[in-house]
Parts: C-alpha cells; sequence; structure tokens
C-alpha cells in the first residue's frame, strides 16, 4: 500500500464526516440516506478505488441489500439514464478498514479514531499488548488534539509527532505495579485490567483545552478506586464520617482540581499505609462533602480536602510515632527482663550443680566416717546409696521442668509482641520478634539449653552409677563395680 492510497481515503472519510455513524477499533461507518436521483450530489462519487473501504447500498423502503450494486458506477448503469429521475430511497453504508492507517505507524500500542469521543466511549475495551510501552491514539476528524501522559499519547493524525518516547518511564511503571499490588491485596484480588484504569494515565501537564476531556477520565477512576462501592455508572458510595453519594455528570475538571486529583490518588499510593490513608481519605471527604454530591461539589472543596488530608495525616503520623516509641520501650523492657529470668535459670542450674556436687562429698564423707567408727557400713552404704539415688532423681525432675518454665516465658513475650500492633506488624524488622530474640535472648537462651543439657547428663549418669552400686552392693551382683571402686580408692 503505498502513501498515495492513505492520503486518498484520509481526504475522502474528512469530506463524508457528515456521515459519519460509529465505529469500533477496526471499522469507521459511514451511513448516507440519498435517493437515486440526487446520487451525483453524493460525496460517495470521489470515494477512491480501495480495498480498505466497503461501499454497501440497500433498498431503504424495502431495507434489502442491493447485491449486485457495488459503486455509484454500477447504480447508474443499471438504472440507465433514468436514474436522474429516480425517486427510490436509498441508504448507504460505508465501511473504512483502519488498517489503511495503522501499517504506517512504527508504535506497538496503536489505535486510530475518526473522532475524540468514539476512543472516550471505548478505551475500557481496547487492549494494551506490549505493557512496556505507551498507547498511542491518533484521532482523524478533530485537529486540536494534544494529550500526553506518561502512559498515554493522543494526537491528530495528520499533525502527528512521530518522535515521543515510546517507552513508559520506568519509575511510572513501578507506581502502577505497586499500586495493582496493593489494589489485589486489599480489595478481594480485584485488579486494574490495565494502565486506562489507573488514574495517573490521565494526568497531563499540558495546559491544551482539549487535554480537559480526556483529564476528566481520571476524576472516574479516582472514584472508582476510593469509593466503598460503586452504585452504578458513575455513581458512588463512599463511607467515612458520614455516608455520601457522588455522581459524576459530566462536568468539565478545571486545571487545579486535576492537580488536587493527582495528589489526592498519589497520597494514597503508599504500600506501608494505604488502608490508613484511604480511610483518611474517605473521613475527610464525606466531612466536606453533602450526603448527595456531584463532581461539582468536589471540584468546589478538591484544594480543601487536599489540605485537610495532609493536615490530618501529621497529626496521625505524630500519634503514631508517639504510640510506637511508647511501645518500643515497652517492648525493649520485656525482653531485657526476659533475658534477665532466663539467665537467672541459668543461675538455678549452675547452684543445682554446685549443691549436688558439694552434698556428694560431704555425705559420702560423713557416712564413710559414721560407718568405720561404728562398723556398721553394709547397711550405712546401702541407706546413702538409695538416698543419692532419690536426691539425683529428684533434682533431674527440677531440671526438666525448668524446659517449662523457659518456654512458658519465651511464648508470652511473643504473645506480648504480637498484641503490640503498631511494633509487633510493622515493616520494620528490627522490632520484629524474630530479630529482638536474636539480638537479646538468643545468647542466654544457648547458655541455659547447654548447662541444662550437661547437667541432664550428668545426673543420669550419677543416677545410673549409684542405682548399679546399690544393686552391686544389696544383691551381691555386678560385683567389678564395687571391686572397681575399692580399686580406686584403695580399700
Amino acid at each position: 500500500m503505498d502513501s498515495l492510497e492513505k492520503n486518498q481515503v484520509e481526504e475522502f472519510i474528512i469530506k463524508y464526516s457528515d456521515y459519519y455513524c460509529s465505529e469500533t477499533s477496526n471499522y469507521i461507518t459511514f451511513e448516507e440516506t440519498i435517493k437515486i436521483q440526487d446520487i451525483d450530489e453524493s460525496i460517495i462519487n470521489v470515494a477512491p478505488e480501495s480495498k480498505y473501504i466497503d461501499i454497501t447500498f440497500f433498498d431503504n423502503l424495502q431495507d434489502e441489500e442491493l447485491l449486485e450494486i457495488n459503486s455509484v458506477k454500477k447504480l447508474k448503469e443499471i438504472n440507465g439514464k433514468s436514474y436522474t429521475s429516480n425517486p427510490t430511497e436509498l441508504r448507504i453504508i460505508t465501511k473504512v478498514n483502519k488498517n489503511v492507517f495503522l501499517f504506517e505507524l512504527p508504535y506497538k500500542n496503536k489505535y486510530i479514531y475518526f473522532q475524540l469521543q468514539s476512543f472516550i466511549n471505548q478505551y475500557p475495551r481496547l487492549n494494551w499488548t506490549e505493557t512496556n510501552y505507551k498507547m498511542f491514539v491518533f484521532i482523524i476528524n478533530d485537529k486540536d488534539v494534544k494529550f500526553l501522559s506518561d502512559f498515554l499519547s493522543v494526537q491528530n493524525l495528520r499533525e502527528k509527532n512521530l518522535s515521543i518516547s515510546e517507552k513508559i518511564p520506568v519509575y511510572s511503571k513501578v507506581r502502577y505495579i505497586s499500586f495493582n499490588n496493593i489494589y489485589n491485596s486489599i480489595y478481594d484480588d480485584k485488579k486494574l485490567s490495565s494502565y486506562f484504569e489507573f488514574p495517573l494515565t490521565w494526568y497531563s501537564d499540558s495546559n491544551d483545552v482539549i487535554d480537559k476531556i480526556l483529564n476528566d477520565q481520571m476524576i472516574v477512576h479516582f472514584f472508582d478506586i476510593i469509593c466503598n462501592k460503586k452504585l452504578e455508572s458513575c455513581r458512588y458510595l463512599i463511607r467515612g464520617h458520614k455516608t455520601i453519594t457522588i455522581d459524576l455528570n459530566g462536568s468539565e475538571m478545571s486545571d487545579e482540581v486535576a492537580i488536587c486529583t493527582k495528589e489526592l490518588f498519589e497520597f494514597i499510593l503508599d504500600i506501608d499505609k494505604h488502608h490508613d490513608k484511604l480511610s483518611l481519605l474517605r473521613n475527610t471527604m464525606t466531612v466536606f462533602l453533602d450526603s448527595h454530591s456531584s463532581e461539582l461539589n468536589f471540584y468546589e472543596k478538591a484544594d480543601e480536602i487536599l489540605k485537610a488530608v495532609k493536615y490530618n495525616f501529621d497529626l496521625y503520623i505524630q500519634d503514631k510515632v508517639k504510640l510506637f516509641l511508647d511501645q518500643k520501650n515497652k517492648l525493649l523492657q520485656e525482653f531485657i527482663i526476659t533475658t534477665k529470668k532466663i539467665e537467672d535459670l541459668t543461675n538455678s542450674l549452675i547452684s543445682q550443680i554446685r549443691t549436688v556436687s558439694l552434698s556428694l562429698l560431704g555425705t559420702i564423707f560423713l557416712s564413710l566416717l559414721n560407718d568405720l567408727n561404728k562398723g556398721k557400713t553394709h547397711a550405712m552404704i546401702n541407706l546413702a546409696l538409695l538416698s543419692y539415688i532419690s536426691y539425683f532423681s529428684f533434682n533431674l525432675v527440677i531440671v526438666f521442668n525448668q524446659k517449662n518454665q523457659k518456654e512458658s516465658l519465651i511464648e508470652s513475650l511473643e504473645k506480648y509482641t504480637q498484641s503490640l500492633g503498631v511494633v509487633g506488624n510493622s515493616q520494620n524488622n528490627s522490632l520484629s520478634y524474630e530479630t529482638l530474640k536474636e539480638d537479646y535472648l538468643e545468647r542466654s537462651l544457648n547458655t541455659f539449653d547447654s548447662y541444662r543439657h550437661w547437667t541432664i547428663v550428668g545426673l543420669s549418669g550419677l543416677i545410673f552409677i549409684f542405682t548399679c552400686l546399690y544393686i552391686s552392693n544389696r544383691f551381691h551382683i555386678f560385683s567389678i563395680l564395687i571391686d572397681t571402686l575399692k580399686f580406686i580408692i584403695g580399700y
């Protein structure tokens, strides 16, 4: 296809614009009703021969397609010279395939529309083929079209600027992805289906008058996101300080309001505090707006709403910081106290080991001394061995139960940490239970576990040895144990 054919088709449909009927993303449709005798006056006579133009003739009274006629020339041939006096009314449907214009455009995401309003009506159904690239929309019949945002470019086909950067800025795409993740996590797995539903797609820094038609789409998607419920098309319910409904009636938005709306949306575009900010925005809006409002009420109050939201959020942050610091100090103090309790448990274990050792040595010495004086060693040794078995068993039970004490302390501390919502659910990893446990408790817990392990091993060994000694001494079996002991002490 050459450029000449494209230009001829473009010139024809511009001349034929009075008969514009409708369009889809692929075709533009024109409809003309005319009598056969007036056919020479129709612009259809100058339609170029092109595979991208399809003309269909209908008998308007019968509403039947005239299959044998596909051009004005054929119409004249069938009717002969009498066509100039034929009053039969025809309906002419002309469909233009938009590919005649799209082929020459280098962009990955691109659409052609005859008039801007058709694009505005249809964009929710359009596809974004390559998500790393902007959408380029070219308008044929509206001359003063000029709109450019980080996601979207709308311009006149004849005055198109092919030098516009095609890629979406990384920062803008990251913001879209971040918000989609927020939206998905909070609103029951709902996602924005494309950039067209992202309010910032419809914000342009340009001051061109035509921009306002496109800027107005920002307010629609802004309310789609912040409302509690969409009641019907362009009607929203918002709950906050009170419940209000807002109807969007298509009133034009000023540049100042567009900036306020953009800033309000950017205010809630916060991964960490989105829910809190959205609640704050809803409450503030319901204070400033009437129970039944329109976008005009919002436009009048937008600047005050923005200021109030920022002021209230500053107060909210101050309260949060104070609460955070109070809870942080309490939490750190609790960890320090728990650490001391764990250390006390460890010291208790150490004291037990010392007590056991001293008691063992003292009792053996006193028992043997007394037995030597009285000459009744056999029965006294059995009594001493049984006493030690009981004593060591009692201490072993205590050591086992000390684990439950430790776990109870740790469990209570973890529940306390989780109960501090601002700290426990904070994104600040330094105040998470796991981090604080590692910083403050880990070493004391390891020391306690080590001492407890070796105490259990020691006590179990002593119980085993003394039990064997008792059995050997009482029932005269395992004599090797007695013989070994006599050898060691030189008896």
